[in-house]
């Protein structure tokens, strides 16, 4: 038994500190989000300079309150929750926006969902035939949304992101329950603190996508499952299995990597000392008898709203594995088109099989080796885990949105970046220390769920994103890795009280202040860049296009800006190609219908470029309602224009109408408008 225990503690934690620290020096180095408004050269010392700065205060604060009493900790800890909370609500009131993709299409079709109940089968190309695994969620937001109609609340804003906000909070509230209950109050206070400052509970409020709503499932399946292990009765025992039962197969309907967790628990009761079979029995048998009849019972569930045969078009797991070993390992749609194109699932899984071993005796032992470290970066190099503007469909141009999600929040990925390179040194140090005392504990299990993720995703489909759902356990890993340092496990017990303790503190931190000013003065002041400031970006598009429009046929689009503008791009496309005289006359009309920008773009423009409207500055007074007007001039059906749009049950640009010939048309075109601009990087953020 002695034995297993060293060799999992040993082989667990060399395994992630390499993962880990093959992710933590190349997160040293890049801000993958960035628009590269601060050049590469400043990249390294910024992150650094800037992560030691935020490391000594954090730490600073861990031995300040060290001394507080207990009800003065549960007062702080209180207070830092509201302040999350009320920080949250703030943030959704003021930057407001939709992430599209997979995230809206789910949406888009629980909203559907009130008008019949049913998960369509045929809705975005078999969209749910193919990805079943996204059942589950479709029918929770399709719950919240009829709970909110039911109360009044009419929106889809509100609802689908306070979903989001509460699977957040409630995963930040078990972590720091098991802080409290593992160790002591002190640490639960730094799990608390640390996810006040940690800007993915904020950013991600809006992606009520499985890695989001699993998280509260996860956390609450670690909880429980810990509160099992230290049952000291039969019934509690009992009690506390049947619970991680529930959470367990309620998260793997939603994420199949709920299933890691067990993987965790397993090691841990083969390491542990003190169980005996019944003890193991009186766990196992609640579990796996409430884990069945839930997974069965959701399963039934499933199957009412999802009522349609999905064995022909489902993809396999295989499918996953296959784009995994292709190209960077990330989402391909050749890969998607790839394993459409075959009837069944059984000869799907089979070919999707056979490709991905094709691929894998192409790359070699070393390729693979190589893909395998670029995937690691893909999924968790990334402090904002892939937070890009690009995905983001903002419903309000604003100031808030600009700072932290559009063209100007180059500053605020860099913090994302400093706090998450914090949080990595602490996990490391804390894997480093629990390895070097031989210490079996909830610290312990956390790590192999991390460690488990991460081999997982070497495996599958790598996505940046799904590096959300690990957000609880890392900010848990990293106080503990904090109480662990103070603690000297990892003998540093002459080095942090000289820093947080003694005048060291304050040398080391305002020479860093220094250095972050040098280091910031030239990006900032002197060198200048190029930017585009957005008054409308409507990027997400899902349903029919506006098809076939030809000579004759008038398109009218309106939309509401508060800034200037010099430019709109329409996206769409010529059938067949173009034509050698023939193009679409644009228009920009004020709300009075007086015209402020005229030109007609080729066939040929359009072809290479769509729809790309450059003009003399337009100067907003406020909120001002302007219309696009487009006009086909020697097109005909065999070129007819195609206009992409978002056309769907939901209106996500309210602010605008779409209308073709006189009639009001469904949904809003795909456009963007905004102005070019050159300057500083301080005029681009602060002026």
């Amino acid at each position: 038994m002695e034995r297993m225990r060293k060799t999992v503690l040993y082989l667990t934690s060399f395994l992630l500190l390499g993962c880990l620290g093959w992710v933590f020096f190349h997160a040293l180095c890049t801000i993958p989000q960035a628009k590269n408004i601060l050049k590469n050269r400043t990249v390294f010392p910024l992150i650094l300079a800037g992560s030691i700065f935020l490391l000594l205060l954090f730490v600073k604060l861990a031995d300040w309150c060290r001394s507080w009493k207990k009800h003065t900790l549960m007062k702080a800890t209180a207070i830092v929750f509201l302040l999350i909370l009320v920080l949250q609500f703030l943030y959704l009131y003021y930057v407001r926006y939709w992430v599209g993709y997979d995230n809206l299409l789910v949406l888009d079709e629980a909203w559907y969902m009130q008008t019949d109940g049913h998960i369509s089968p045929d809705f975005y190309d078999s969209y749910f035939q193919r990805y079943p695994h996204n059942h589950p969620v479709t029918i929770l937001l399709y719950w919240v949304l009829k709970a909110a109609g039911k109360l009044g609340v009419s929106g889809l804003y509100w609802p689908s992101h306070l979903l989001g906000l509460v699977s957040i909070d409630l995963a930040l509230l078990f972590m720091w329950k098991l802080a409290c209950e593992t160790e002591d109050i002190h640490r639960g206070f730094l799990v608390a603190v640390l996810s006040l400052f940690d800007p993915i509970i904020y950013i991600w409020i809006p992606w009520h996508y499985t890695t989001v709503c699993l998280l509260p499932f996860l956390s609450a399946g670690i909880y429980f499952g810990w509160k099992t292990w230290k049952a000291v009765n039969l019934r509690s025992q009992i009690i506390y299995a049947a619970c991680t039962g529930i959470f367990t197969a309620v998260g793997m309907r939603i994420r199949i990597t709920e299933g890691i967790l067990l993987i965790a628990f397993l090691i841990m009761a083969v390491c542990v000392k003190g169980w005996n079979r019944c003890r193991l029995a009186a766990c196992l048998i609640p579990f796996l008898v409430i884990c069945g009849l839930t997974w069965a019972g959701t399963g039934m569930l499933r199957n009412h709203y999802a009522d349609f045969d999905s064995s022909d078009k489902a993809f396999p797991p295989a499918h996953f594995v296959m784009m995994g070993v292709g190209g960077d390992g990330t989402y391909k749609k050749k890969d998607v088109e790839f394993t459409a194109r075959i009837p069944g699932e059984e000869a799907k899984t089979k070919a999707d099989l056979q490709e991905a071993g094709k691929r894998i005796r192409n790359l070699g032992v070393k390729g693979t080796i190589s893909l395998a470290g670029e995937k690691m970066l893909t999924v968790w190099q990334d402090g904002s885990c892939g937070f890009q503007s690009e995905w983001l469909y903002p419903l309000k141009d604003s100031r808030a949105f600009q700072y932290i999600c559009g063209e100007k929040n180059d500053l605020f990925l860099y913090w994302a970046q400093i706090f998450y390179v914090m949080i990595l040194f602490l996990t490391l140090a804390g894997t480093a220390a629990s390895m070097i005392s031989g210490r079996m504990g909830t610290g312990m299990l956390l790590r192999l769920v991390l460690l488990g993720n991460i081999l997982f995703y070497l495996m599958w489909e790598a996505q940046n994103r799904y590096s959300i759902g690990m957000v609880g356990i890392l900010l848990f890993l990293a106080a503990d890795g904090c109480r662990l340092l103070q603690n000297g496990e990892l003998e540093t017990e002459h080095i942090v009280p000289v820093l947080i303790r003694k005048r060291g503190w304050g040398a080391v931190t305002a020479i860093l202040a220094v250095m972050l000013a040098i280091l910031l003065y030239r990006p900032l002041f002197v060198e200048e860049t190029e930017w585009r400031e957005f008054s409308v970006r409507n990027i997400y598009r899902v349903g029919q296009n506006l098809q076939d429009i030809v000579s004759g046929d008038r398109v009218t689009q309106t939309f509401v800006a508060s800034s200037a503008f010099d430019r709109i791009l329409v996206q769409g496309y010529l059938k067949n190609g173009a034509v050698p005289d023939g193009g679409c006359q644009m228009l920009i009309q004020d709300e009075e219908g007086k015209k402020l920008a005229e030109a007609f773009l080729s066939a040929q423009q359009i072809a290479e470029t769509q729809l790309d409207f450059t003009f003399d500055s337009i100067v907003t007074d406020g909120e001002t309602v302007y219309t696009i007007v487009i006009e086909p001039k020697g097109i005909r059906e065999n070129h007819a224009l195609q206009l992409y749009r978002f056309n769907s049950s939901m209106d996500l640009y309210p602010a605008g109408k779409l209308s073709c010939n006189g009639r009001e048309e469904n949904g809003n075109l795909i456009f963007s408008v905004y102005e070019e601009r050159t300057g500083t990087i301080f005029r681009r953020i602060f002026l």
